[in-house]
C-alpha cells in the first residue's frame, strides 16, 4: 500500500519531453502549467532567442485557449521569430483584448501585417493601437512608415500597369 503514493509523485516529478498535442488532460495540465511555459517562453525571449520561445508559448496556448494574452505572447514570439503565423493569432489577441493588452496587441498586429507586406494590414492595426491609446508614439511613428509603404506600393502598382500597358501597345 505504501507504493500507491509514489505513482502521483512521479507523474509530478517527471516532465514531458514535449507540450501536449491536443487538448489537455490533467496531467498534461500539472506537467504543462500555463503560468510555467509562460515563464520559460518569456526567458527565451529575454535571452534574444525567440524561435525557442515559441514552443513554450504555444504549450501556454493550448492549456489557456480562450486567454487573450497566451495569443498575444504566442503571437509576439511569432513575429520575433519571423513567423507568418504571427498575424493570425496577434489579431485573434486584438479583437479579444481590452485594457493594458489592446494596444500593444494592435501594435503588434500592425508589426506583423506590414513585416508580411500588408501595409493597408497595418495601417488599420496602428490605428486602432491608436484609439485605445492615443499618445503611443511607437504606433504614430509606424502608421507613418506603413502609410509611406502603400505609398511605395501603390506607384509600383501603377508602374507595372504601365509597363504592362506599353509592352501590351507593342504588341499589338
Amino acid at each position: 500500500m505504501k507504493l500507491a503514493w509514489l505513482l502521483p509523485l512521479a507523474l509530478l516529478a517527471a516532465e514531458p519531453t514535449s507540450p501536449p498535442a491536443a487538448a489537455p488532460t490533467w496531467a498534461d495540465r500539472l506537467a504543462w502549467n500555463a503560468r510555467e511555459r509562460t515563464a520559460k517562453g518569456i526567458e527565451e525571449l529575454e535571452a534574444g532567442a525567440p524561435e525557442a520561445a515559441v514552443p513554450p508559448f504555444d504549450a501556454a496556448l493550448r492549456l489557456r485557449p480562450d486567454d487573450p494574452l497566451a495569443r498575444f505572447n504566442a503571437g509576439t514570439a511569432r513575429l520575433e521569430a519571423h513567423d507568418p503565423d504571427a498575424a493570425p493569432l496577434l489579431e485573434e489577441a486584438a479583437r479579444g483584448s481590452s485594457g493594458d493588452l489592446a494596444t500593444p496587441a494592435w501594435y503588434n498586429l500592425g508589426n506583423a501585417r506590414l513585416s508580411g507586406g500588408d501595409a493597408r494590414g497595418a495601417i488599420s492595426a496602428y490605428r486602432e493601437a491608436l484609439l485605445h491609446e492615443p499618445a503611443h508614439l511607437p504606433s504614430k511613428h509606424n502608421l507613418e512608415v506603413a502609410l509611406r509603404e502603400l505609398q511605395k506600393q501603390q506607384q509600383q502598382q501603377q508602374q507595372q500597369q504601365q509597363d504592362q500597358e506599353k509592352k501590351d501597345q507593342q504588341q499589338q
